[in-house]
């Protein structure tokens, strides 16, 4: 859920009482209604103290990335917005270069569908298809034990892109994915930089 609300402008404290229905706001499906408050904001938010206590837990003194109050959507047809695919990587723990290449791999593997199935020609005893947006290879014996390759959970895009940030070593080895490797990601790091950037989510 937190990444739908920084895509939708909004924080994720602000995002979760409007949705009670949802058990468990780390686990949204395909399918799932999600409300909104898509008014614009006029208050200021207050300037992170330069200084920060010992004291204080490490990630709170992290800046939280400035709210785009003008982003509405997060899917559009059954395709995330450009902002929804590096708003649900930067949840998943990518940063700076790595959330950038990341969300070019997915431009080029599944067109930012949550629901893309591939290799289907590949499937076999072990393997199964490539699903979600990473298009992550599921395997038949994780089928619903929740792990990295589980097939039944991979169309959900927090859990693909917290599995993609699992396979990729936390974001420093893309070579499972052939559009790295045959390097047609390339043709998409300035599209999602900008995308990224419009997010405030490589400052810093």
């Amino acid at each position: 859920m937190t990444g739908i609300a920084i895509a939708a402008g909004r924080m994720p404290w602000d995002v979760a009482p409007l949705n009670p229905h949802i058990a468990n706001p780390d686990l949204i499906y395909p399918g799932d209604q999600i409300a909104v408050d898509c008014t614009p904001r006029v208050e200021v938010a207050p300037e992170v103290p330069a200084l920060v206590p010992e004291s204080m837990p490490a990630a709170l003194s992290v800046p939280l990335p400035p709210i785009v109050p003008t982003l509405q959507a997060y899917e559009r047809d059954g395709v995330l917005t450009d902002e929804g695919i590096v708003a649900t990587y930067f949840d998943a723990g990518f940063r700076g270069n790595a959330l950038v290449t990341m969300s070019a791999i997915t431009i080029c593997e599944s067109g930012g569908r949550p629901g893309a199935v591939g290799d289907v020609h590949l499937q076999s005893e072990k393997w199964n298809a490539s699903i979600g947006l990473a298009q992550i290879r599921s395997l038949n014996a994780e089928a619903g034990t929740g792990s990295t390759r589980d097939g039944e959970q991979l169309h959900d895009p927090a859990f693909n892109a917290a599995s993609a940030f699992a396979i990729s070593s936390g974001g420093s080895n893309f070579q499972p994915w052939t559009c790295f490797t045959n390097g047609m990601w390339e043709g998409h790091v300035e599209r999602m930089r900008a995308a990224a950037g419009a997010l405030g989510l490589l400052e810093g």
